[in-house]
């Protein structure tokens, strides 16, 4: 992805450059006139054909919100504006090359980088306002329905329950990439039961060792209480060990 001339892209861990190439889609894909981007830490889990055929009413793309992001208020936008995900995005490809939505972004992001919290999701956001379609919860599930502590959805259990036995995309957003050994995401299994039916089924978890896998084992058999105790007993031998 060659940057153009004068065009700084900020990037925060862990993006890279390539996250940019949605500015892009209407040049790499010429020949089309609609499109689905799909981040690549995403599983479809279930039929996507209804999202495929979603009509857009004459606006560009269709993309899921965020609940209860904070980042219309950081960036300044009207209130109650909406901040979705970029990595879910279906666009009108024709509108978009009609608008220019390429060089726009490009060129908004020359003149305020500072933006740029989440690399190109702001950029996207800042210059769609008021062009984009939402759409239902289930064609995004990112790790805030998982783990509502991480991020303040201002849903209700019964409601994050329903987004979650209902996902058709789960996207693993955040640190809790299922390829991590550590990873306690409860739809992990999803993503290794699809790598098995690829060519690389015999991939393992690049942070795996031995070590971890017995604290996994021991830790699911051990009793909640004795597993403080242990933890307990072990915080106060380093304690003592490093004064």
């Amino acid at each position: 992805f060659q940057l153009p001339e004068g065009v700084y892209f900020p990037l925060h861990f862990p993006y890279t450059t390539e996250t940019y190439i949605r500015f892009c889609i209407g040049d790499l894909m010429a020949a089309h006139r609609r499109a689905l981007y799909l981040d690549p830490d995403i599983i479809v889990a279930g039929d996507i054909g209804p999202l495929w055929e979603t009509d857009l009413g004459g606006h560009t793309i269709a993309a899921v919100p965020i609940p209860a992001s904070t980042r219309p208020a950081q960036h300044g936008m009207p209130e109650g504006s909406l901040f979705f995900n970029a990595g879910v995005i279906l666009f009108d490809l024709d509108a978009w090359r009609a608008k220019n939505y390429g060089d726009v972004c490009l060129d908004y992001l020359v003149q305020h980088p500072e933006k740029a919290f989440d690399s190109d999701q702001d950029i996207l956001n800042l210059c769609l306002i008021g062009d984009w379609v939402p759409l239902s919860y289930r064609w995004n599930v990112i790790s805030a329905f998982f783990f509502p502590t991480w991020h303040d959805t201002k849903l209700s259990a019964a409601e994050l329950e329903e987004i979650r036995r209902g996902a058709r995309i789960i996207h693993y957003n955040g640190g809790a990439k299922p390829w991590s050994y550590d990873s306690r995401h409860p739809r992990r299994d999803l993503y290794w039961k699809y790598l098995r039916q690829t060519a690389w089924r015999e991939a393992r978890p690049t942070d795996y060792t031995v070590l971890k896998a017995v604290r996994r084992v021991t830790g699911r058999a051990l009793p909640p209480g004795l597993k403080n105790v242990i933890k307990t007993a072990v915080r106060r031998t380093i304690a003592v060990a490093f004064g």
